[in-house]
């Protein structure tokens, strides 16, 4: 193996390697919130274009104190809501739990 590809192995590694102990770290994190349930709208329903085959969604809402929360999401509960949508949001840190519309 040359020099340019041991780097190229190494670096990739440490990036993967990061990845990994950043979500750990942040799955921890979350698990020490407590679970958040509190009136919302939803304002925001975004996708982010990674590349060609991979996006990843995100859903910002708005409670009554006009605080604004972003999550990520996938895409089952991307494509479930609409802008404008009124409920209960349920978080956990920066875990998104789950949005139940309002009844009418």
């Amino acid at each position: 193996m040359d020099t340019f590809t041991m780097y190229g192995v190494i670096f990739f590694g440490g990036i993967i390697l990061f990845m990994a102990i950043n979500s750990i770290v942040e799955f921890y994190k979350n698990e020490k919130q407590p679970m958040i349930k509190i009136d919302a709208v939803l304002v925001i329903k975004s996708t982010i274009k990674h590349s060609r085959d991979f996006n990843s969604y995100q859903l910002t809402f708005e409670t009554n104190s006009k605080e604004r929360l972003v999550f990520n999401v996938n895409s089952g509960n991307f494509s479930i809501y609409a802008e404008g949508d009124k409920g209960t949001l349920t978080y956990q840190g920066s875990r998104f739990i789950s949005f139940r519309r309002a009844e009418d």
